[in-house]
């Protein structure tokens, strides 16, 4: 059954995807759109926000600022 998302919510989605590593990217929108599904009702922002969250915790993984041989402008 398809779900119903507003323009903004999947937006919202979209962009929670696109810190991660392009390979978990699939992995986190299949885990987003599972929580969703799995609610029965209707989605809310803030039942999208919520799964974005659980599912970025999951999958971001932050850069290493500590290498050695990254160039940044705060060491």
């Amino acid at each position: 059954m398809p779900l119903a998302l507003s323009d903004e919510q999947l937006d919202a989605i979209l962009l929670g995807a696109k810190p991660l590593r392009p390979h978990d990217r699939d992995l986190f929108l299949r885990e987003v759109v599972d929580a969703l599904a799995n609610g029965g009702g209707p989605v809310g922002d803030g039942d999208v926000n919520r799964a974005i969250r659980a599912a970025q915790k999951r999958y971001f993984d932050p850069p290493e600022l500590s290498d050695p041989g990254m160039i940044s402008k705060y060491r």
